[in-house]
């Protein structure tokens, strides 16, 4: 096992204690192959508090990725870090008519 194995696994363990010993209103659960908390009200609810699933410039995967977007990805991918942060507020946000409607499809 390597630092970084050793150093996940650290965290890992931790924030399983952390999650038992503190407020019930949170859990912890296996997200894209990591152990994270959250609580319990907002877990599975990205997307609809995220400003980037409905913006325009938003288009992951692909080249003309807003680069906000891909900056903000490349840092919930470190080691170690979250893996989900919502966007509640952005300068460079453009409302996509398309992917509002789609999205208020979802919530409905």
């Amino acid at each position: 096992m390597d630092n970084d194995e050793k150093c996940r696994k650290m965290i890992d363990d931790i924030q399983g204690v952390i999650a038992k010993a503190s407020d019930r209103r949170y859990v912890s659960y296996e997200h894209h192959g990591r152990r994270v908390s959250v609580r319990s009200d907002l877990k599975g609810r990205h997307r609809e508090h995220c400003l980037c699933h409905v913006c325009f410039d938003f288009k992951p995967g692909k080249e003309d990725n807003c680069p906000y977007a891909q900056i903000l990805f490349a840092f919930l991918c470190l080691p170690g870090g979250p893996t989900v942060s919502p966007v509640w507020e952005c300068e460079a946000f453009r409302a996509d008519a398309d992917k509002l409607k789609e999205m208020k499809k979802c919530t409905e």
